[in-house]
C-alpha cells in the first residue's frame, strides 16, 4: 500500500477538485440562465403589452371614427370628461341589455 500512497492521494485530490469545479460551473450557469430567462420574459411581456395597447387604441379609434393617434390624444381622459363619458357609456350599455 505504501507504493500507491501518492497515486491514491492524487486520485482523491483530483476527484475533490473535479467535484468542486462541477458545483461552481453548475451554480454559475444556473444563475446566468435565470437572468437570461428573466430578461427574455420581460422583453416578451413588453412586446405583448405594446400589441395589446395598439389593439385597444385601434378598437377605440374605430368606435369613435377617429384615427388611432387622435383616439390616444382626444380620449375621455385627455378631455377631462371621464365621469360624463362613463355615465354615457354605462347608460348605452344598459339600454342594449
Amino acid at each position: 500500500m505504501g507504493k500507491f500512497k501518492l497515486t491514491a492521494s492524487f486520485l482523491a485530490i483530483s476527484a475533490v477538485t473535479l467535484i468542486i469545479a462541477a458545483i461552481v460551473i453548475l451554480k454559475v450557469s444556473t444563475s446566468q440562465e435565470e437572468r437570461n430567462i428573466a430578461s427574455m420574459t420581460t422583453e416578451q411581456s413588453a412586446r405583448d403589452a405594446g400589441h395589446l395597447a395598439r389593439s385597444i387604441i385601434r378598437t377605440l379609434a374605430e368606435g369613435m371614427d377617429l384615427e388611432a393617434n387622435e383616439a390616444l390624444i382626444t380620449g375621455p381622459a385627455a378631455t377631462g370628461n371621464t365621469e360624463e363619458s362613463m355615465r354615457e357609456f354605462l347608460s348605452n350599455q344598459t339600454s342594449f341589455g
